[in-house]
C-alpha cells in the first residue's frame, strides 16, 4: 500500500534530515522528499521524451525512403506508358508534373487516412490507456489536435512531393527511346 503524509519541517532542520530520521526509528516506512522524488519523475520525463523524439525522426526518415522507393518502382513500372504519353506530345516538364500530382494525391489520401486513424484511435482508446496507466491522461483541446492535424497534413504532403521528386526528375530528363525499350 501507498499512502502519503506531508511532514512540516521546524526551522533549523532540513527535510533530508527529517526523512533520514523518519527512516532510521519508523520500521515499514520509507520517508522520501517530494522535490527529490518529483524532479526524478521530471528527470527520467525528459529522458522519454527525448528516446521518444529520436524514434520519431528515426521513423519519418524511413518513411520518407520508403516513399522514395515506391515512387521510384512506381515510375519504372510504367515507362512505356510515359513513352507513349512523351510520343504524343507531352511535354518533359508536363511529365514530371503528372508524377508530382499523383504522388500529391497519394500522399493526400494516405495523410487523411492516418490522421483520421489516428485521431479516431486517441478518442476511442484514451479512456482505457489512462484506466490501464492508472494515472489521468491529459489529451489535447480540440484547437491543438486540429494544428496538430494541420502540421501532420502539410508534413506529409511535403515529404511525398519531395520522395518522388528524383524519379520525376530522373524520367523527365531519359529519352523517349530509352524509356520505350526499357519499358518492354
Amino acid at each position: 500500500m501507498v499512502s502519503a503524509v506531508y511532514v512540516r519541517v521546524k526551522e533549523g532542520y532540513t527535510a533530508e534530515q527529517v526523512a533520514g530520521q523518519i527512516n532510521v526509528h519508523v520500521r515499514k516506512v520509507e520517508a522520501v522528499e517530494t522535490r527529490s522524488m518529483l524532479s526524478g519523475i521530471a528527470d527520467s520525463l525528459t529522458a522519454l521524451a527525448g528516446t521518444a523524439r529520436w524514434l520519431i525522426l528515426l521513423v519519418g526518415v524511413l518513411c520518407a525512403a520508403i516513399l522514395a522507393l515506391a515512387f521510384s518502382l512506381m515510375t519504372g513500372e510504367r515507362r512505356s506508358e510515359f513513352a507513349l504519353l512523351r510520343m504524343l506530345g507531352y511535354s518533359r516538364r508536363g511529365l514530371m508534373g503528372l508524377v508530382l500530382r499523383e504522388s500529391l494525391t497519394v500522399s493526400l489520401l494516405g495523410a487523411v487516412l492516418g490522421i483520421a486513424a489516428g485521431v479516431s484511435g486517441v478518442c476511442l482508446f484514451s479512456g482505457a490507456i489512462a484506466d490501464q496507466l492508472s494515472l489521468p491522461l491529459m489529451t489535447p483541446d480540440a484547437g491543438r489536435i486540429g494544428l496538430i492535424c494541420a502540421a501532420t497534413l502539410a508534413v506529409t504532403l511535403i515529404a511525398g512531393v519531395a520522395a518522388s521528386m528524383g524519379s520525376a526528375r530522373r524520367l523527365s530528363r531519359t529519352d523517349t527511346g530509352i524509356l520505350m525499350r526499357e519499358g518492354h
